[in-house]
């Protein structure tokens, strides 16, 4: 990510969020058995979530990237 930033000026966020995500969707898959089914959907409610924001981070990208150019 450091060298991403020195070359292209901007940090990447959208990567962080897509680790964050399967790091979730892990936990649920290795964790599930012992746990109630309103955890799963809280944790599933969290993977939608930084989701939305992965999205919402790529739209803005495409948005700037049109207004700088």
């Amino acid at each position: 990510m450091v060298a991403s930033f020195y070359a292209n000026n901007r940090i990447p966020v959208t990567l962080p969020l897509i680790i964050a995500m399967t790091a979730l969707t892990r936990m649920i898959i290795l964790q599930s058995k012992d746990l109630n089914a309103i955890n799963i959907i809280y944790e599933a409610t969290g993977i939608l979530i930084l989701a939305i924001a992965a999205y919402i981070m790529t739209l803005k990208d495409k948005i700037s990237l049109k207004k700088f150019f």
